[in-house]
């Protein structure tokens, strides 16, 4: 599908296209049960400029819009399910051992592993999480100046994507005949466009 320039998407919809395209392709999406989904979709609605996820079992109750008992319950099974080893919601309790909140760390890696720097999920990657060019690659990034970025753009396309997407979309640049190839490369990074057709 043709590129509009018009239709460029906003800072805000690459970084949920992003958070979600890494959820696809990480088998996130595949993982989560409905329900366990609309707990998470919630939860992660209460993000504190902090990054921290504060709230009360009757806060999550109106904000799923179930009641106090069935809130309780969609918690228990977010906490119940499993990526990567780790449950996605660890509930925290308060003094008197209410829900006080959840931290959802699971999350922050696929945040970081979709690229984005700002945020509550910044800071470290779990070990277990292929870091995107956490050590960039002397020969990618050699690639990618000869491909006309500059140093600095090259710099950020290695900390915010896989090196496989950046070899791949450098593999497909001079099929696509772009005018300017350095800018259409960071385009087609960012919005991880798909192999060119044939002769286009």
């Amino acid at each position: 599908m043709p590129h509009d320039p018009a239709t460029a998407a906003t800072p805000e919809g690459r970084l949920m296209a992003r958070w979600l395209t890494a959820a696809r392709r990480q088998g996130f999406l595949a993982l989560v049960p409905p329900d366990a989904w609309h707990a998470l979709s919630a939860v992660l609605s209460f993000t504190c400029r902090d990054g921290r996820r504060r709230f009360t079992l009757d806060q999550l109750a109106l904000a799923l819009a179930v009641p106090r008992l069935e809130a309780g319950r969609l918690l228990d099974e977010l906490s119940r399910t499993q990526w990567r080893g780790q449950p996605l919601a660890v509930t925290e309790a308060g003094p008197d051992g209410e829900v006080a909140g959840a931290e959802v760390a699971p999350v922050e890696l696929l945040l970081s592993l979709a690229g984005t720097e700002t945020g509550p999920a910044a800071g470290p990657a779990s070990s277990e999480a292929p870091a995107p060019a956490a050590a960039p690659d002397a020969g990618l990034r050699a690639e990618l100046e000869r491909a006309g970025l500059r140093p600095e753009q090259a710099g950020r396309l290695l900390s915010e994507f896989p090196a496989d997407l950046l070899r791949r979309q450098l593999a497909w640049l001079p099929r696509r005949g772009a005018r300017n190839p350095a800018a259409f490369l960071i385009k087609a990074v960012e919005n991880d466009w798909g192999e060119p057709k044939e002769g286009a």
